[in-house]
């Protein structure tokens, strides 16, 4: 619970759109560091760029379907609120 007090000014409040921010922010970091280091020594390649892309796309996915099929699982109240 600390992390879920902790990211309350950066994240939505819902506890599913946080969840899906932090997994699209950490499956895209990787995607962010390459690119500034390519901006930062010789360029963008095209070919290797839409390969990360694609791969940290394919990543995000994963980890949101993961995520919901977790959070199916709790119950909860009609108004999106865990019990």
């Amino acid at each position: 619970m600390r992390f879920y007090f902790a990211t309350s000014p950066a994240f939505p409040r819902a506890l599913r759109l946080r969840l899906a921010a932090v997994c699209a922010a950490a499956t895209n970091l990787p995607l962010l560091v390459w690119l500034g280091g390519s901006v930062a020594t010789d360029g963008v390649a095209p070919g290797p760029f839409v390969a990360l892309t694609l791969a940290s796309l394919m990543g995000t996915a994963i980890a949101l379907f993961g995520s919901g099929a977790v959070l199916a699982g709790l119950p909860w109240r009609r108004n999106g609120a865990p019990r």
